[in-house]
């Protein structure tokens, strides 16, 4: 019996203290609960007070993109609300890497975006662009007219990132490339660079290129502003900017006379044809090709052509002199070859 009202009594000691234990557990979940529903309740109240809603959005580094195009992109990720409670527009709770993944994909134009906020309900976006290398366009009206249409700006990587809108930066060389898109060109990086250097050649001949003609063939021109057009064939060998200087050199192309075209499609020769302009082959005078080490001279006189249509030939041999002369006629073509062997002159009457 003593031992029956023993393990009673322990029971009983026990059942105490586990429903007490129990009662401090119950109070700790209502304490919990409640601090949870006022943590919510604040949270709720915070997101909605005007002081942390976001009020103005800056953009910073923009170049070829609208601002107010940023700022409606980004208006609109930030309207709406969180499981419909939370708005999205408040400063703790707006989707930062969705805004910055957003703009990425929208605006190809851009590199690079940085989002932080300032102060309680202002939000800055700052971008950086790409740097653009050159324009590419699907028609050489595009460029003449000065519409641009059809036309985007080209990468470092040759890859056409954003449409091009009003007239681009003078400094862009303007590339015609019928199979430009809106993420793609056909010419490679290298073909970039070598035709920029002879834009960058050009232009110290005082020949300012209007655009550049991109062909599938791999033949290219370039149409130079108020005159004709310089073609070259891909890829350029190592002493072509050196010829083409040759026959640039040379007097007949001196004093801004009118060219239909020079082709330096053919090695170490260049053909010029020049303009149909009144008189203009009266002016011509004498020829001076200068080579790496020697300089040969060609006299021509061509009197009372009211028409022209020339290709020069020219071919270097060391200090020789030779005059020719042609008598009257309605249409004359000239043909100028340069190769720094000899020099030779070709003429013949169209």
């Amino acid at each position: 019996m003593q031992k029956a009202s023993r393990h009673t009594k322990d029971v009983l000691k026990y059942s105490a203290v586990y429903k007490k234990r129990q009662k401090v557990k119950n109070v700790k979940r209502v304490i919990f609960g409640i601090v949870v529903l006022l943590t919510i309740v604040g949270l709720i109240f915070i997101s909605r007070t005007a002081t942390f809603a976001i009020s103005e959005i800056q953009v910073k580094g923009l170049q070829s993109v609208s601002t107010q195009d940023v700022i409606a992109e980004v208006d609109s990720q930030v309207n709406g609300s969180y499981a419909l409670v939370f708005p999205k527009k408040n400063i703790l709770f707006y989707p930062k890497e969705r805004i910055r993944e957003d703009l990425l994909k929208k605006f190809g134009a851009f590199e690079d975006i940085q989002i932080r906020t300032i102060d309680t309900n202002k939000l800055e976006v700052s971008v950086v662009e790409k740097n653009a290398v050159a324009v590419s366009c699907k028609t050489e009206q595009s460029v003449v007219s000065g519409a641009f249409t059809d036309c985007f700006f080209i990468d470092s990587n040759i890859r056409a990132f954003q449409r091009v809108v009003g007239e681009p930066d003078q400094s862009l060389t303007r590339f015609i490339d019928y199979n430009t898109n809106s993420t793609s060109t056909t010419f490679s990086s290298t073909t970039l660079d070598q035709l920029e250097k002879i834009r960058q050649n050009l232009v110290s001949k005082n020949l300012i290129t209007q655009y550049v003609l991109i062909s599938d063939s791999k033949d290219v021109e370039f149409k130079i502003v108020n005159n004709g057009k310089i073609k070259i064939s891909l890829p350029v060998g190592e002493n072509f900017l050196s010829v083409l200087n040759t026959a640039l050199g040379t007097k007949q192309l001196s004093g801004n006379v009118l060219f239909e075209y020079i082709d330096a499609r053919f090695g170490n020769k260049v053909f010029l044809k020049l303009g149909n302009t009144a008189n203009v082959m009266s002016a011509i005078g004498i020829i001076s090709v200068v080579g790496s080490s020697s300089t040969s001279t060609i006299s021509s006189t061509l009197s009372n052509t009211t028409s022209s249509g020339a290709s020069l030939v020219v071919k270097m041999k060391p200090k020789t002199k030779i005059s020719t002369s042609t008598k009257t006629r309605s249409s004359t073509s000239t043909s100028i070859v340069v190769n720094k062997a000899k020099t030779v002159v070709k003429k013949k009457t169209q």
